[in-house]
Formats: C-alpha cells, sequence, structure tokens
C-alpha cells in the first residue's frame, strides 16, 4: 500500500504544478469564472485527475510529467487537456468531450468530463468484503480434493476433517500406528 500512497502523492504533486491555482490570475474578476469553488474544491479534482489518468492506478505515471494544454480547433474554440508525457512523449491524455470559447469554458468542460469519468471509475469499484475491512484473508474456495493412490486413477476422496488425507504414510496420520490397517 506504500507504494501506491506515494505513487499517487507524487502524481498529484505534479499535477498541482500543471494545473491552475485557486484563484487563477486571468479569470479571477468573476466569482463565477474561477476554476474551482476552493483550495478544497482544487485539491479534489486534482486527486479525480490522478485516478482519471492513471485509469485507477492501472498505468503508473510516477515517473511522467503533467501539463494542462489547450489547443484550437478549426472553429477557433479552445479544448483543454491534462497530458502525461515522458521524455517529450505523450503517453496518457484526459480531454473534454467539448469545446469552449476561452480558456476558462474549456477548463470548465474538461473539469465536467473527469469528474463524470471518475464517477465511472468510482462505480466500477468493488464494496469492500469483511476480509478487506479485517485484514484477513477470506478463503477463496474450498481444498481440492485429493486423489487415492489406492482407488482408481479417476477416484478422488476429500480431505477428512482434520485435513490428513486418508492414505497418508503413517508418519503423518495422528501417531497411533498401531491401529491403521494397511
Amino acid at each position: 500500500m506504500g507504494n501506491n500512497h506515494s505513487s499517487t502523492a507524487i502524481i498529484k504533486c505534479k499535477l498541482s504544478n500543471a494545473l491552475p491555482d485557486y484563484q487563477h490570475s486571468s479569470w479571477c474578476d468573476d466569482k463565477k469564472a474561477r476554476p474551482y469553488i476552493s483550495e478544497q474544491d482544487r485539491e479534489q479534482f486534482i486527486y479525480g485527475v490522478a485516478i482519471v489518468i492513471s485509469n485507477n492506478g492501472e498505468f503508473d505515471l510516477r515517473d511522467h510529467n503533467f501539463a494542462l494544454l489547450y489547443s484550437r480547433r478549426e472553429n477557433d474554440r479552445l479544448v483543454a487537456r491534462i497530458v502525461a508525457e515522458k521524455n517529450g512523449v505523450v503517453t496518457a491524455k484526459i480531454d473534454g468531450e467539448g469545446d469552449g470559447k476561452d480558456h476558462n469554458e474549456a477548463f470548465k468542460v474538461l473539469r465536467k468530463h473527469v469528474e463524470t469519468k471518475l464517477d465511472k471509475l468510482l462505480e466500477e469499484v468493488p464494496p469492500p468484503t469483511a476480509a478487506t475491512v479485517t485484514g484477513s484473508k477470506a478463503p477463496s474456495s474450498p481444498p481440492p480434493p485429493v486423489r487415492s493412490s489406492t482407488g482408481s486413477a479417476n477416484q478422488v476422496r476429500e480431505p477428512p476433517a482434520g485435513g490428513i488425507p486418508v492414505d497418508a504414510p503413517p508418519a503423518y496420520g495422528t501417531g497411533d500406528v498401531k491401529s491403521r490397517k494397511m
């Protein structure tokens, strides 16, 4: 778990440097234009981006750099993208499903896409079981049956309650060799 935690912390730190601040200077003249409601809202978004861009930890992006890029479409509308690059090659990206007339609008489209994608990823996570909550491992299935060496090749016997196969040598039995009939 330590590696996953440190991996997420590294990605979040790098994303924090790539994404706009809580009070982005060019968007501050109007409160509705701010990219985030609060600093906590920004942190939540960064964490969401880390989960989405790594596909819930499926891709290790610790050694990547992140950037928020805007590209212009032929209709002069902007698309906001968050990219992960390594050695100058983009290896992962998140882009909104639409575009905007300016940076602010394009970023809002990107943000909505990240939040929607995050919701879909989190819905796929199974609920915790008693074993994962307590830290113990629940048996995934009953132990396999033990093959008998005295029976036919296809004969299978279930192990006895003590876990010792019926055809085990006397040394593996209960210690009472005399009562064992051969």
